[in-house]
């Protein structure tokens, strides 16, 4: 009984800790993600409007 206990323990912790680390991460995931999606659109409309003028000429 105090085997699964001790589990119960380690798992409650990690869940604790792995819950803090993914919400720090998170945040900085998220906003880094977000960045980087505002970039490949940036670059993707250049690339349009790179070739849209060829396509009418």
């Amino acid at each position: 009984m105090s085997g699964g206990k001790v589990v119960l323990d380690i798992v409650h912790k990690a869940a604790v800790v792995s819950l803090l680390a993914s919400t720090a991460y998170g945040t900085y995931f998220v906003s880094s993600a977000v960045m980087e999606l505002r970039r490949m659109g940036q670059d993707a409309a250049k690339n349009q409007e790179a070739k849209a003028p060829a396509k009418t000429q």
